[in-house]
């Protein structure tokens, strides 16, 4: 649903911007025609993974003898720190480059699915932050 909405938003942009020449326009085509074509594939493939996870996750925890108080620590922790970090990652990435955050990014979802297998609760938070 997002990725639609962006692109209608992206549309009405364009129709609303005819002053820009053929050139500018052509270029800003082939920019969203990349963007609808390599990004928004990786990226819905990547939420939807994500999403699916949920839960198992819910599952996991349980298994460790977590009660559902526990649970909703954790999960509200992990949504938590991402509404609070997601919203400084784009002014980093602005500063640091893409390519570099990506690979942090990559790492710290390395970390954070390795402290899955600590049965420690603090651990399994420091994981979902």
């Amino acid at each position: 649903l997002i990725p639609a909405i962006y692109r209608h938003l992206l549309r009405q942009w364009n129709r609303s911007h005819p002053s820009e020449s053929s050139n500018e326009a052509k270029q800003r085509l082939v920019h969203n025609n990349l963007l609808y074509k390599i990004y928004l594939p990786a990226y819905l493939l990547a939420t939807c993974a994500d999403w699916l996870q949920g839960p198992y996750k819910y599952a996991l925890y349980s298994s460790y003898g977590y009660t559902q108080r526990d649970i909703a620590h954790l999960f509200v922790a992990g949504y938590g720190s991402g509404m609070v970090l997601g919203s400084i990652v784009g002014g980093l990435a602005d500063q640091y480059g893409r390519k570099k955050l990506c690979l942090c990014y990559c790492l710290c979802y390395m970390f954070s699915v390795s402290m899955k297998h600590c049965k420690n609760f603090y651990m399994l938070l420091l994981g979902r932050v």
